[in-house]
């Protein structure tokens, strides 16, 4: 769960993009600021502000360093709320701090740099096992700092080397540098630098040129990349005197472009959206939906969507999934790559060719699988097998019944119930499912045990106790409502040699009430539910 507040609160902004948001961003407020990060993080993270000082970046015979991190003071505290010009209230989950993750610094610097990126690999946001991390709550270590400093160095050396980007001053004109410095800066860190932080790139500047002037050039550049002020986006505003409550934290204009441009684009602002912050049209509903609507009809806009759907779901992740090569010979590597791209396809039409409301995650019937796919799904398609065919599936009941998420939230012999029920209420319904407690018996839930019995059988029995049913019971019910797939996301009509029981009885689960024949029935509910409207 720690990942998931971020993931929660970018998702907001997506599915209300063409109706919230611009309200939102227009009445020019967020929720108060308050820090929830976990307190291993917190007390590593950098804060937004530039190398002032010399407390985030040290300069020494080498150039700039990093030194190692300290103790950070917590962000102020404020009530969490965001309120319109209408009046209408939002309450936030998180911060808004939080460092790029690898496509937004890569598309930043290659604004700075002046085209395509071609130096050292930039970082990536994935653990050793191919799950990504939530950059909000990940802290620059060691390890990213490594893989990092080849990046700024070649960087550095691209700008330093194109007279239209670098500085054309003289060895000695430092006023001419100083001119770069605070325009180069700006432009890096989203923001104006203030006099020291100035004070502290020229320093960088003047410990390069006791080799040579561009040496000192790139010292000062490097210095600027490596700043928190670039690595991180952080709100910019001030708390609002005219609104009537108090707590209510006005975005600048800068800051509402910058949240369009990196949600939409996962890239810093364009000539246009900059113009539109500076002459006040981003003030009102209407001018931040007629940015939003251009920004979403660029094609960079369906790259930033597959990779926000990536981040929300993880669907990619069944490309890493590891099962039984005996109970599904039939999982290869092909088949892997088949879901991933059924699910990402199938998720950008319904956003961008098909207008879909946010509840037809939960419900819609389009897939985009190949021939290969569908047949081991149980349909036939026409055409090359390993071509994607936009069709409908019978079996298909929205995001939860996708192949890949079906596999990745399965075992490697066998379903889950818990491992897809606890992911269903989390990804769709904003819960939170605490971790099991220590020492508990997990005997249940492996195939040996009680044989004869279906999964359903034996969880259910394991969930007799009141101490398991008690949280078992605010997730589990929606992988029942699942067991009509197998492991590998086929449909299945038998479990251990008996009919599958996927019909749930509900009663207040997550405000959802009633009997339903399995998922096909439960989605249409689960569509209903405000939380997916953000």
């Amino acid at each position: 769960m720690r990942g998931y507040r971020r993931v929660r609160s970018e998702r907001n902004g997506w599915l209300a993009i063409m109706g919230m948001v611009a309200p939102l961003f227009a009445g020019a407020c967020t929720g108060g600021i308050a820090s929830q990060r976990d307190d291993d993080v917190a007390d590593e993270e950098p804060t937004d502000d530039g190398p002032g000082d010399g407390d985030d970046v040290s300069v020494g015979d080498d150039g700039p360093s990093n030194p190692p991190p300290g103790p950070r003071a917590p962000l102020p505290s404020q009530p969490d709320r965001c309120r319109d010009p209408a009046g209408k209230t939002w309450r936030r989950t998180a911060a808004r701090l939080r460092r790029f993750n690898r496509k937004e610094l890569q598309n930043t610097l290659e604004s700075l740099t002046g085209g395509p990126w071609s130096g050292p690999e930039i970082p990536a946001d994935l653990d050793p096992q191919g799950i990504r991390k939530d950059t909000e709550l990940t802290p620059v270590r060691g390890d990213f700092m490594a893989a990092y400093w080849p990046v700024t160095e070649a960087a550095a050396a691209r700008i330093t080397g194109d007279a239209k980007l670098g500085p054309s001053c003289g060895a000695t004109d430092t006023a001419c540098v100083r001119t770069f410095a605070t325009r180069f800066a700006e432009k890096a860190w989203r923001r104006e630098p203030t006099s020291g932080e100035l004070d502290d790139l020229m320093s960088s500047y003047a410990k390069g040129r006791e080799i040579d002037a561009p040496t000192g050039s790139q010292f000062l550049i490097q210095r600027v990349l490596l700043s928190p002020a670039f690595l991180y986006l952080a709100e910019e505003g001030a708390f609002a005197s005219d609104v009537g409550e108090a707590g209510v934290f006005r975005l600048s204009p800068r800051h509402v472009a910058e949240q369009l441009s990196y949600l939409l684009w996962s890239a810093p602002p364009d000539d246009t959206l900059t113009a539109a912050a500076r002459d006040g049209a981003l003030a009102t509903a209407a001018g931040v939906r007629a940015q939003a609507e251009r920004l979403l009809a660029d094609p960079r806009a369906r790259a930033a969507v597959d990779d926000f759907f990536q981040a929300w779901f993880g669907l990619g992740h069944v490309r890493t999934s590891v099962k039984n090569d005996k109970v599904f010979p039939e999982f290869t590597d092909a088949i892997r790559i088949d879901m991933a791209e059924d699910s990402r396809r199938t998720l950008a039409a319904l956003f961008f060719d098909e207008a879909a409301t946010p509840g037809a995650l939960a419900s819609h019937r389009t897939a985009h699988p190949t021939p290969r796919l569908a047949k081991l799904l149980g349909q036939q398609l026409n055409g090359a097998e390993d071509k994607p065919v936009a069709t409908t599936m019978a079996a298909r009941k929205g995001l939860l019944t996708h192949p890949s998420f079906l596999t990745f939230h399965a075992k490697e012999e066998q379903n889950s119930t818990v491992l897809r029920g606890k992911a269903a209420v989390e990804l769709l319904l904003c819960a939170h499912v605490p971790d099991p407690p220590a020492g508990i018996d997990l005997a249940a839930a492996d195939p040996g045990f009680m044989p004869g019995l279906t999964l359903r059988e034996r969880m259910e029995r394991h969930n007799s106790d009141p101490a398991c049913a008690s949280c078992h019971g605010v997730f589990e019910p929606i992988g029942y409502a699942l067991e009509g797939f197998d492991a590998i996301g086929r449909p299945r009509t038998m479990d251990a040699g008996k009919p599958v029981n996927d019909t749930v009885t509900l009663n207040d689960f997550h405000g959802i009430s009633g009997t339903f024949d399995g998922i096909d029935q439960l989605a249409e509910e689960i569509a209903k539910r405000p939380e997916l409207e953000g």
